[in-house]
């Protein structure tokens, strides 16, 4: 028995998954994907493991939740939120663009976070995005792009922007704003395109090896 690669999916052309009302997929351990996930009602819960949640134009909608309670979520392909995303006590990773308009409602608890992984372009769309009421510390992982607007955060002890190690990531036209602490840890990388702009924020290089390195053409 082994607990890695487990789907839950559809077959046939033209056709997609939707988890209705009342409906919980609790996943404990291993991995377990979803995918050709077309929207979802019910409840997608970690509790362990790893949870991939997927689809080409997805939904999480009115009583919908997502939530990481001990495990990992990460979701992937285009999607929309108006349901609930929470990340109660582990972390909800965002591995494909989605814009801030996307996003809805999130909600996080003292050990939860969120995460741009590889692959994930958070876009804030020219708005301002305060990371203490919404996210929490925010994680951005190796591939991971956050652009196009101001990051701020209105508790600076708790709600940080932090890079993981051995990582390189991008702020791409981006205004860090006040109170936000961005922390570059050991061996990491804090690429900048498109300019930066430091409002009130400040950029904690933390240990050995870590850079901020500015991009562009002049």
């Amino acid at each position: 028995y082994s607990p890695y690669n487990r789907q839950i999916t559809t077959s046939g052309t033209n056709t997609s998954l939707q988890i209705g009302s009342g409906v919980t997929v609790n996943h404990s351990t291993g991995d377990l994907t979803i995918s050709n996930l077309s929207g979802n009602q019910g409840t997608l819960l970690a509790t362990g493991g790893t949870l991939n949640v997927s689809g080409s134009n997805w939904s999480n909608t009115g009583t919908g939740l997502i939530e990481a309670s001990g495990g990992r979520v990460v979701l992937s392909g285009a999607w929309i939120n108006s349901g609930s995303l929470s990340a109660n006590t582990s972390t909800i990773a965002f591995a494909s663009p989605v814009p801030l308009s996307n996003l809805g409602s999130v909600s996080y608890g003292s050990t939860g976070n969120f995460e741009v992984a590889n692959g994930g372009i958070l876009d804030l769309g020219g708005g301002s995005f305060d990371l203490a009421p919404n996210m929490g510390s925010l994680t951005l992982s190796n591939g991971g792009v956050i652009r196009n607007g101001t990051l701020l955060s209105s508790n600076p002890s708790t709600a940080q922007l932090n890079l993981t190690e051995y990582s390189q990531a991008t702020l791409d036209q981006m205004t860090l704003g006040s109170g936000l602490n961005a922390n570059v840890p050991y061996a990491s990388t804090l690429v900048v395109t498109g300019g930066l702009n430091l409002n009130g924020a400040t950029i904690n290089l933390k240990d050995a090896y870590a850079s901020l390195r500015f991009d562009g053409s002049g």
